[in-house]
């Protein structure tokens, strides 16, 4: 815009505003969504803003509406990974309060992901210390109910992640000091958005 008082679309500014005549505006724009907008006034040599000056602004405004769309992004992802830990420490600390123990582990071969004091105090003993690293949880045996040791294929955890679910199954959990204590075994799929087995979640 030339003479922005000579303009229809103006409606002049508010008092005290530093004067201006000339001005070069344009969107900043992410496809058909407008970001904000970029404007100049008054040239340096007092002269109107040619086409050459919009295609620069236009280019600078490209570069604007990406450094947003990043930061964008940027805040959107810590979002989600703050209310992924949040629901985390909720899921761990509903599951604390569970009487049973409760694993969830991952796929290929049964990581442990998540277990409750529970199932510590299961493996461990009432007396299991505060604080015991997850691979430590993976020191017991499961056995059939005549004692036999579970081939690892028909462990619960393996066959949930082979999409199978166990319901009831009678076995014994055999500790490091050898004692074995009988248990009934609870183990689920859990499918991801794809219908995939991404984890499986035990109940002892």
């Amino acid at each position: 815009v030339p003479d922005i008082t000579e303009d229809p679309r103006s409606v002049g500014f508010p008092p005290h505003h530093p004067p201006m005549r000339t001005l070069l505006g344009i969107p900043i724009k992410l496809g058909d969504r407008v970001l904000g907008d970029l404007y100049l006034t008054e040239r340096a040599t007092n002269t109107p803003f040619t086409e050459q000056d919009l295609e620069s602004i236009a280019a600078v405004a490209a570069h604007a509406a990406t450094a947003i769309e990043r930061a964008e992004l940027y805040e959107a992802v810590r979002l989600s990974r703050q209310q992924a830990e949040e629901q985390r420490d909720q899921l761990q600390s509903i599951l604390d309060n569970l009487p049973s123990a409760v694993i969830i582990v991952t796929p290929p071969d049964g990581a442990i992901e998540l277990a409750n004091d529970s199932t510590t105090h299961l493996i461990f003993g009432d007396d299991a210390p505060a604080g015991i690293p997850l691979k430590s949880v993976r020191d017991y045996r499961l056995l059939d109910a005549d004692g036999i040791p579970l081939p690892y294929d028909l462990r619960p955890s393996i066959r949930a992640l082979h999409d199978l679910v166990v319901r009831n199954q009678q076995l014994l959990l055999e500790r490091d000091d050898g004692r074995q204590i009988p248990i009934l075994v609870q183990a689920t799929p859990l499918h991801d958005a794809q219908g995939k087995v991404n984890r499986a979640v035990l109940v002892f």
